[in-house]
């Protein structure tokens, strides 16, 4: 094939290990980051999203070193988020080997942060990671690993930082988080319609079948899980796992 849609691993940092949630909560260790990354290197993933879901929920420090000897092991692009407040950890980042910055919390606490970043490095630099949880009135946009929620509405809040300056938006489902139970596509659809950029969708995506809906009939650009490359199996056995080149260019045909 000439083309075919990203299909992206999702690696959550908790302190030095890996691990896998359940609706943004009650992480299960999956892991070591540099063993699982070589592993991907040997399925030849497409671009990996790392981040450390403590260092904006608990205001620990980034964890530059690790960072670096992720990316540096890492043989396809890497986007990091995960306690980004300023240009100079952006900075720090993309020089260590990251390609692009995930910016969640700094979107509500440091808006200004994605026209700095798009400003020195490209808008290409910035990924917008959007975390959706819904109630009876619709979706809100969540931030600080689900512990605080955004007054302004969903499309809004993504049109502003469509205007600050990001590149792409990273979509992410809390109820079905770790799931496997899908996502709403009715919802992917709605924001992909809306916005000009990229947009990636994870939480919750039970199948590379359903990563092909939501590409081809949801009008996503690319499609990322956490458990499905994560565990195997029935009992959800934890093995790092990804498709090979010919299940992939079979399933996008």
């Amino acid at each position: 094939m000439s083309f075919r849609p990203r299909v992206i691993p999702v690696l959550q940092l908790s302190g030095k290990g890996l691990v896998k949630t359940l609706r943004f909560s009650d992480p299960v260790y999956v892991g070591d980051p540099i063993n699982a990354v070589k592993i991907f290197n040997d399925f030849m993933a497409d671009e990996l999203v790392l981040m450390d879901i403590e260092a904006s929920s608990k205001n620990q420090p980034i964890q530059f070193e690790l960072i670096k000897r992720i990316a540096e092991e890492a043989f396809m692009p890497l986007s990091y988020g995960g306690g980004v407040t300023c240009i100079e950890d952006a900075a720090k980042l993309i020089h260590a080997g990251v390609e692009k910055i995930i910016l969640g919390s700094a979107l509500h606490t440091h808006p200004k942060l994605v026209s700095e970043i798009a400003a020195r490095f490209g808008s290409q630099a910035v990924l917008a990671c959007i975390d959706l949880r819904k109630n009876g009135t619709g979706y809100h946009v969540i931030y600080k690993s689900g512990t605080a929620q955004s007054a302004i509405p969903v499309f809004e809040f993504i049109d502003q930082v469509i205007q600050l300056g990001a590149g792409e938006i990273l979509l992410q489902f809390a109820d079905t988080d770790g799931t496997g139970k899908g996502v709403d596509q009715t919802m992917v659809k709605a924001v992909s319609e809306r916005i000009p950029v990229p947009l990636i969708v994870a939480g919750g995506v039970s199948s590379l079948e359903e990563m092909k809906e939501l590409i081809t009939g949801g009008g996503a650009s690319a499609a990322a899980a956490g458990s499905l490359f994560c565990f195997l199996g029935s009992r959800n056995s934890v093995m790092i796992n990804y498709p090979d080149a010919d299940e992939l260019n079979e399933v996008f045909e």
